[in-house]
């Protein structure tokens, strides 16, 4: 098991195993479904940019006060929404009437990260 002795994290250098059981069950639901089709691995790619904006956005609001990790948060979340878009927007050439379903976030919220255009650039 290796640490990072900065923040104190423990992990297993273990693919597709997690110490944490919501994450391991999560991987598992996932997994099954991503392998059943490439619509049904892309939607898992959406479902999990959607999980990790929604984190990320809550880790934003817990970290307010510390500016430098806000920054890196921040842009991390542009990605995920760029790969969010990305998703959808192949998923729509495999059905042009698909419509992502929001997992974590609002449909509202969803509804906006996929209406704007893909974003560039450090926040």
């Amino acid at each position: 098991m290796a640490q990072c002795s900065s923040i104190s994290l423990h992990f297993q250098n273990i693919q597709g195993v997690f110490d944490d059981p919501y994450l391991q069950d999560l991987y598992t639901q996932l997994t099954a479904v991503g392998t059943e089709s490439m619509e049904a691995a892309l939607h898992v790619g959406a479902t999990i940019e959607d999980l990790d904006i929604f984190d990320i956005y809550e880790m934003i609001e817990h970290a307010a006060s510390f500016e430098d990790v806000t920054s890196v948060y921040e842009n991390l979340s542009k990605g995920s929404r760029n790969h969010l878009r990305s998703f959808v927007g192949q998923l729509v050439l495999f059905d042009e009437d698909y419509v992502y379903e929001a997992q974590y976030l609002s449909q509202e919220e969803v509804d906006e990260i996929l209406d704007s255009p893909m974003e560039t650039g450090r926040l």
